[in-house]
């Protein structure tokens, strides 16, 4: 079974069982918040929510990045201009997300707003510094950056 393999190396004090136990307790944060992510979730400390209507002005900033996080089938349905595809939901997304710039500033939105929060409080537990988590829907921010670009 794949939870008693990381049991049973979690004492050892080589750098490998380290990684391991960090990557574990990682993957159980991720598998508790898509657990519930059934119910909203709450605002993790030190993610800044931003309403629909004020992406525009984010955009004017070239230190923003934008990052989906829905499922590359979500992503066939339309995108913002520019953003870029990590799914939450992929079982490698702390390695897609590890070589981020963790000073950076990201805005993560998704369909609904649960998952952009959940990977917002994610990437705060692994040290990235400064999340915007868009509260609206999809459909509101396709809407909002229609015929915007990021200068």
């Amino acid at each position: 079974m794949f939870l008693p393999f990381y049991f049973r190396n979690l004492f050892s004090s080589n750098q490998k069982n380290k990684k391991m136990m960090k990557e574990m307790m990682l993957l159980l944060t991720l598998w508790l918040t898509l657990v519930m992510g059934c119910t909203k979730a709450e605002k993790p400390p030190g993610v800044v929510d931003v309403q629909p209507g004020e992406v525009a002005g984010l955009l004017s900033n070239n230190e923003v990045i934008i990052i989906d996080i829905r499922t590359p089938g979500e992503w066939q349905s339309g995108t913002v201009e520019g953003a870029q595809l990590i799914n939450l939901q992929d079982p490698s997304f702390l390695e897609l997300i590890d070589p981020l710039d963790r000073n950076q500033t990201y805005l993560l939105y998704c369909r609904t707003g649960n998952r952009s929060r959940m990977a917002a409080s994610i990437m705060q537990e692994v040290g990235f510094a400064s999340i915007l988590n868009y509260t609206g829907t999809q459909e509101e921010i396709l809407r909002e950056t229609h015929g915007l670009q990021k200068e």
